[in-house]
């Protein structure tokens, strides 16, 4: 599911999960061999290769992708960072 996040964020989280159905259906199975993450653009985001931690670079769209070394299954996500905020909340507390 694409994602959006500001680019002061504290980033983003990247998992990926492998199924024994077609198209992400079925049951959850675990990888086969190692999963290493990347990004199609570092100069928007980063992702740590090993624990999928993504950090904001710069306002864009970057894909993020996990590929299992074990049986070469791919997937991939959009990632959106934005440069300004996008929702505000205010909450009141009794003095």
């Amino acid at each position: 599911m694409p994602l959006s996040i500001a680019l002061n964020s504290n980033g983003a989280q990247a998992t990926f999960t492998e199924f024994d159905g077609p198209n992400g259906t079925g049951n959850q199975v675990p990888p086969v061999g190692a999963v290493t993450f990347s990004s199609s653009a570092t100069n928007i985001a980063t992702v740590d290769p090993a624990s999928g931690k993504v950090t904001p670079i710069a306002a864009g769209t970057a894909t993020i992708t996990g590929t299992d070394a074990g049986n070469s299954l791919t997937a991939s996500d959009t990632l959106t960072v934005t440069d300004t905020a996008v929702s505000a909340t205010l909450t009141l507390a009794a003095l």
